[in-house]
């Protein structure tokens, strides 16, 4: 008989994508394993009723009354979830006291300011994470943010006081393990003790079991992609400014486009910089894109640029691994953590001008060496296919459990 274990998915479907399908792929990838039940809100349940896979787990529907209706993109999606954590609590309590869980995992919108509740649960390990969102905006980099600057600065007192906050601390106590997405956020614990270990939240399936996609690129050209969402802490400006020195330091060398794929508040600021700066003949703004279109998009272009100035881990990141792109990225949160085996330039944080500059040189660097930029590409394939799958995170996990579970039979 399989023992039974219980997500807590407030974010879960295989439709959605973003949080929903990474909360719907951690409950498939134990499913074969555990007894799995996941309890979720009842906006999920018309998403989930009739896939082909949702028989392999036990759902439990659970939402506010009137609130059944309201997507993941409600203004107050963030407020309704921490009464959401209030609220479960009860019916966790109740399916415990049926299904006797020996494993509660606290699963997605994971961040180190709510914990939820769970951990009061009797007669189950508790654990927590992926968690993030500990990390905040280098200050020597306020300028992305413009007037809004305030804002991140409010953030970062928050973040400061987390360790103080008495919730916190008695879920980490609880908590037979605290899986943790980057070094930022695990700083923010720092002096409390508790069992941690690292875990990005996100992973990748698709693409990764075949033979890397080959870069195309030659002497004499780049094309470089830059996608997100476009608001102020994706960095966009920065991204403008670094590439405004590699054009000034390539001294017209070689044939370099910027393509920005994305939209969002800040693409207007975005665009007006770039004309300011002189970039409107070497950069594109292509506005959003389809999901389906990304693929196409990496094979058009021959390194990918990520410029988040903060960020708990970035999905497109995975994206350009499994396109066998270099990557261009700060180094710090999430890019640090994910790319570590050579197929990125993590570009040092100074001041503004300094952290532009450092940019530049990196974009000029593979301008100038296509063979590097080949390199690097298989690199970045094969830390994804090794790290960052959804198989490999189930062999971490299960051996997780695995351990934990046998501590509770010895004790």
């Amino acid at each position: 008989m399989k023992r039974k274990i219980l997500l807590s998915a407030f974010a879960c479907d295989p439709v959605t994508g973003s949080e929903p399908y990474v909360g719907w792929n951690w409950a498939m990838l134990l499913a074969d394993d555990y007894d799995v039940h996941v309890l979720t809100r009842k906006f999920s349940h018309s998403l989930i009723t009739g896939h082909p896979q949702a028989n392999k787990v036990s759902f439990h529907f659970v939402d506010f009354l009137g609130c059944e209706s309201r997507d993941h993109h409600w203004r107050y999606i963030k407020p309704y979830y921490v009464l959401w954590q209030i609220l479960i609590l009860f019916q966790v309590l109740a399916l415990q006291s049926r299904h006797s869980f020996e494993i509660i995992h606290h699963v997605t919108y994971n961040t180190i300011d709510v914990p939820g509740f769970l951990w009061l649960t009797p007669r189950a390990h508790f654990v927590w994470g992926p968690v993030g969102a500990g990390q905040t905006s280098p200050p020597s980099l306020a300028a992305v943010y413009g007037d809004q600057w305030w804002k991140e600065r409010v953030r970062g007192v928050v973040k400061s006081l987390t360790r103080y906050n008495p919730v916190i601390r008695a879920a980490i106590k609880r908590a037979a393990i605290v899986l943790v997405v980057n070094q930022e956020t695990a700083d923010r614990l720092a002096g409390l003790r508790f069992r941690l270990a690292m875990m990005v939240e996100t992973a990748i399936s698709a693409g990764c079991d075949c033979e890397p996609p080959i870069c195309k690129g030659g002497d004499g050209k780049l094309r470089l992609l830059w996608l997100s969402h476009v608001f102020p802490g994706k960095g966009l400006t920065l991204a403008l400014d670094g590439f405004r020195r590699a054009l000034d330091r390539d001294a017209g060398r070689t044939d370099m486009k910027l393509m920005v794929i994305g939209a969002g508040v800040d693409l207007l600021r975005a665009k007006d910089h770039a004309s300011r700066i002189g970039l409107s003949e070497h950069v594109a703004f292509l506005g959003a894109v389809p999901h389906s279109e990304v693929d196409r998009c990496f094979a058009e272009n021959d390194a990918f640029l990520f410029t988040s100035v903060r960020d708990t881990s970035g999905n497109v990141l995975l994206e350009a691994m499994r396109n066998a792109k270099p990557i261009i990225a700060l180094n710090h949160q999430g890019a640090k953590a994910m790319i570590t085996q050579g197929g990125a330039r993590l570009v040092e944080i100074g001041t503004y001008d300094e952290t532009a500059d450092g940019l530049g040189r990196a974009i000029v660097e593979l301008a100038h060496d296509p063979s590097l930029r080949r390199q690097m590409g298989r690199l970045a394939f094969q830390e994804v296919r090794a790290r960052h799958t959804w198989a490999a995170k189930r062999l971490q996990i299960l051996d997780i459990y695995a351990e934990l579970l046998c501590e509770r039979k010895m004790g």
